[in-house]
């Protein structure tokens, strides 16, 4: 009898504790964020993501240890969905980037341009591209099929360029004629992501090594 608990207390020490889950968190905090504000669009509906997340990571206990941030990233992602499935249509809330130097504005300008997206492109984008979600992981989570996910994908890389475009005259992504977009989606993606996922500011923050409250 007690080699059969003892087994049993063992076994349960391959698996993940609310302690290890709050660790997780407090770690990738930053990281965290960004990634809720990059999906709502919503200083303070990012935060109460990050909570909620938080608080129903600590529940689980069938998580082995090591696949803590795994489980806490796609739990997060999965209250972020559900937050803008309940609001309905609202607009954004822009960070204040007021004051802010050269490479927090362009941060601060990388937010504004995903923020401007609609819901279902953003959240798309923001799992495929920047947190590389497969496309058929996220038809999983969103419920739609595989080619939808393609298209919002490819619209929203458009409409980044778009925004870009807006936002300076030599922009070097390519611009919107008639509806169209010129040029290849991989040179979209390379030209974009060239221009601001590869920047060292924007990658600084999505490693955690900095605050995007701060911008």
């Amino acid at each position: 009898m007690f080699s059969r608990k003892r087994e049993l207390t063992d076994s349960r020490d391959d698996y993940a504790t609310c302690a290890d889950f709050c660790e997780v968190f407090q770690t990738n905090e930053k990281q965290f964020y960004l990634l809720a504000y990059l999906l709502t669009a919503d200083d303070q509906e990012a935060e109460a993501c990050v909570m909620a997340a938080m608080e129903e990571s600590c529940k689980e206990r069938n998580v082995f240890r090591g696949w803590e941030k795994v489980w806490s990233k796609r739990c997060l992602v999965e209250k972020a969905i559900s937050t803008i499935a309940s609001r309905g249509l609202r607009r954004h809330q822009p960070l204040d980037v007021c004051g802010q130097q050269p490479r927090e504005l362009e941060l601060g300008n990388l937010l504004g341009h995903v923020a401007r997206l609609e819901s279902a492109e953003r959240i798309v984008f923001v799992a495929t591209v920047l947190d590389h979600y497969s496309v058929h992981e996220c038809a999983l989570l969103l419920g739609r099929p595989a080619e939808s996910i393609k298209r919002l994908k490819l619209q929203a890389i458009g409409h980044l360029s778009e925004f870009t475009a807006e936002h300076s005259s030599h922009a070097e992504l390519p611009a919107m004629e008639t509806g169209r977009m010129w040029g290849t989606a991989a040179q979209r993606r390379k030209s974009w992501r060239g221009r601001y996922l590869d920047s060292p500011c924007f990658a600084s923050i999505w490693r955690g090594n900095r605050s995007p409250r701060s911008v």
